[in-house]
């Protein structure tokens, strides 16, 4: 039971650290306006209204949700290759798409 709490709290933390990190690729507010109410709805800031707008974030980067992110990472392969006619074989990593390449670079500062 113990363990599965452990776990349970390591994902969620990756989680809430991808979500923090990825925030130009998704829909979430860059720069959320100050709420002096915590009770009040919250409101969008410009510049999120306008990415959710276009679809885009400021660099021109296409953006969507947080699954769009991680679907998009899915799409990287490892093959592994064996050359004809010996029992060489390798491990080749396909290219990432660009937002892929991008979700790695965010991860990795």
């Amino acid at each position: 039971m113990r363990a599965h709490v452990l776990l349970c709290m390591l994902a969620l933390y990756l989680e809430c650290h991808l979500r923090e990190r990825w925030r130009e690729l998704t829909f979430a507010d860059e720069e959320p306006p100050e709420r002096p109410d915590p009770v009040a709805k919250a409101q969008r800031s410009r510049s999120a209204e306008a990415k959710a707008k276009r679809k885009a974030n400021g660099a021109g980067q296409p953006v969507g949700s947080f699954r769009d992110v991680l679907a998009e990472l899915s799409l990287q392969t490892k093959n592994t290759v064996r050359l004809a006619g010996t029992e060489a074989t390798f491990d080749q990593l396909s290219k990432p798409t660009a937002l892929g390449a991008r979700a790695l670079e965010l991860v990795e500062e």
